[in-house]
Formats: C-alpha cells, sequence, structure tokens
C-alpha cells in the first residue's frame, strides 16, 4: 500500500515537470526526482549513489529549471521555494577550505535573505532555498587533503539554526 502511495506521488510530481525531449519517464528518473524535491524542500541532506547514466545530475537539473519560485512556469512549483544553486565540483585536488567556501557562500546568502525579510516583515519566511550541489563526491573522497570532514559539522542537525539544502552526487 505504501509504494501505491509514492507511486503516484512520483508519477503527480512528474506530470507537473516540463522534461527535455528524448527523456523518458522511467522509475529511476521519477525516484530521483521525488527523492531530490522531499528532501531539498525539507532541507535533508540527500547524497545520492550510482553507476554513470542513472539520470542523477539530469533529476537534479530538472527539478532546478522547475522550482523557480513564483517565476515557475507550472502552478504547481509557483506555491515552493525558488532553488538556488552554489556548486562545488569534487575532485582528488579538493580541499576542506574549498568545501567551506561553498557552504560560507549559501550560508551568507540564507542569512541575507532572512534579514530582508526580518526587515520587510514579510510573512513568506523562505522564498528561496539555498542548496549546495556538490558533484563527484567520490573523487573529492579520495583526496589527501580530507575535504569531506567539513560537511559532517555542517550537515549536522541543530533545528535552532536555518539550513541550507544539499545534495552529494
Amino acid at each position: 500500500y505504501f509504494e501505491d502511495i509514492t507511486q503516484k506521488e512520483k508519477e503527480f510530481l512528474i506530470s507537473k515537470m516540463k522534461l527535455p525531449l528524448g527523456i523518458a519517464k522511467n522509475s529511476t528518473l521519477m525516484e530521483n526526482i521525488f527523492s531530490l524535491f522531499v528532501c531539498i524542500i525539507n532541507k535533508i541532506p540527500l547524497i545520492m549513489c550510482g553507476k554513470p547514466g542513472t539520470s542523477k545530475s539530469l533529476s537534479f537539473q530538472i527539478l532546478y529549471d522547475c522550482m523557480k519560485g513564483e517565476r515557475s512556469e507550472n502552478e504547481f512549483f509557483k506555491k515552493y521555494p525558488e532553488i538556488l544553486i552554489f556548486s562545488y565540483q569534487g575532485s582528488k585536488t579538493s580541499t576542506s577550505e574549498g568545501v567551506q567556501k561553498v557552504f560560507n557562500r549559501a550560508n551568507r546568502c540564507l542569512k541575507k535573505h532572512l534579514e530582508k525579510i526580518k526587515k520587510n516583515n514579510s510573512n513568506n519566511e523562505m522564498s528561496i532555498i539555498p542548496v549546495i550541489y556538490f558533484d563527484e563526491m567520490g573523487l573529492a573522497e579520495e583526496s589527501p587533503h580530507n575535504p569531506l570532514k567539513v560537511i559532517h559539522s555542517e550537515l549536522e542537525y541543530d533545528d535552532r539554526e536555518q539550513k541550507v539544502g544539499f545534495v552529494g552526487i
């Protein structure tokens, strides 16, 4: 029964999206998009693992293209915040300082946004969600500089603090 509910939700979500020409609505794509959507909206860190060609990056790009907040093409996505991407390309030469800089940029963006909302006495707390998109985490893991150690403290749950979204591929 639970699988039926999630399958219907995946189909509903993808029905609201404009897919690039030639892209099939297969189960892997729908699973990736659904997982990304739920995790980003709720700021739950998500690390997607899989072989090349399993639609990980494509799923993120499709969701990003749809989630433009009030500027979204589909009415469904207009009621959700806009995603702002802060990208980091992992490599064997990645450093913890480089990863920390990306988190700092995303956190500064979030802080400025929250200050603007407070200044304007707006009740629309989250019209944006800064999301760190960490591509090729596997390569960064091989770096002798141990760049992934930064991620632990940045993604640690603290309900007193606003957090940015995180997607690792």
